[in-house]
């Protein structure tokens, strides 16, 4: 995470993505508001720990309201085989 930070600091870009408006956040406090090295990365590992989240939240839900338990159960093996590949 913090490479991907580093990476990304410093690098003058035409277009600006959420890590850039972040880090430009974190390097000029006169921009009226400030965070520090350790809020940036938060930010930025929330951001993506949400997408598996979310994944994962529909997977039960599909799951749950799949109704009978042989359903249920061949939906549980098949999603455990893929998540072990």
């Amino acid at each position: 995470m913090e490479t991907g930070v580093k990476n990304h600091s410093g690098k003058a870009e035409i277009k600006e993505n959420f890590v850039d408006i972040l880090l430009r956040i974190y390097e000029d406090n006169k921009a009226g508001a400030s965070i520090d090295r350790d809020t940036t990365n938060s930010i930025i590992l929330d951001v993506f720990a949400v997408r598996t989240d979310t994944l994962f939240v529909v997977l039960d839900w599909g799951m749950t309201k799949s109704g009978t338990p042989r359903v249920m159960k061949k939906l549980q093996t098949e999603v455990r085989g893929i998540l072990r590949t």
